[in-house]
């Protein structure tokens, strides 16, 4: 195995863990956005506030991560770049559309936290964030899913070497 596909695995490992919990957290936040759990109160030992704290951390971890995963993958950037998508594979259209989506999800969540200070706009802005969230979730669900045989290959490899 060369030291290229190591630093991708370990790239792609250590991407997971601040994903999954920014999932898990976006998750709780749920419960925040739909009112049946006021900011104050406590869900699972922590305010609403913390939560937040704690997803907006997670937030600019996975962000880093994701930038960083993705320029391990330069051909795919390249097919992206020039529009080379859709007459490919079921997973590279999976990528794309996960790309698509948290990007989506990223401006949405901006939009709500930097630029909009009207509570209506401010609203729809986290409905739709928490709708895009979930959508996001499932489609990572499935991209990980369709790299699991190399994610298992590879550690393998790593593990026999």
């Amino acid at each position: 195995m060369n030291n290229k596909s190591k630093h991708k695995f370990w790239v792609d490992i250590a991407s997971l863990l601040p994903f999954l919990l920014m999932s898990g957290t976006g998750i709780i936040m749920l419960f925040f956005h739909s009112g049946s759990v006021q900011t104050e109160q406590s869900v699972i030992g922590i305010t609403g506030y913390n939560w937040y704290f704690i997803h907006k951390v997670l937030v600019l971890t996975s962000t880093a991560f994701a930038i960083l995963h993705i320029s391990l993958q330069p051909q795919w950037l390249k097919n992206v770049a020039k529009g080379n998508m859709f007459p490919k594979s079921f997973t590279l259209k999976m990528s794309f559309w996960l790309l698509v989506i948290f990007l989506l999800n990223a401006v949405l969540s901006l939009s709500s936290w930097l630029i909009v200070d009207n509570s209506t706009v401010d609203a729809v802005l986290h409905g739709l964030h928490s709708k895009t969230g979930l959508l996001l979730i499932i489609i990572f669900i499935f991209h990980l899913v369709q790299h699991f045989k190399w994610l298992r290959s590879t550690c393998k490899s790593i593990i026999e070497n």
